[in-house]
């Protein structure tokens, strides 16, 4: 018996598989420590970007590729 394997692939599969990836990247790519004592908090992907949040409110981000904005506490 001989087996042929099929040389199309699906669209809808390929499409899937990309997207399962996507999502487990957003899955195991995001590291942090949460609920510090005051209040902080630090995430950081692996892309680079990273985001923390201070105690008295303030929040910092960086997209790893040279864009980062700090946002004051809000009043």
């Amino acid at each position: 018996m001989i087996l042929y394997l099929p040389l199309h692939i699906d669209p809808v599969i390929i499409i899937l598989i990309i997207l399962m990836a996507l999502m487990d990247r957003e899955i195991h790519g995001v590291r942090g420590e949460s609920s510090a004592p005051g209040g902080s908090y630090y995430y950081s992907n692996a892309d680079g970007s990273y985001f923390y949040q201070n105690s008295d409110g303030s929040r910092y981000y960086n997209n790893g590729n040279g864009y980062s904005r700090y946002y004051p506490p809000r009043q």
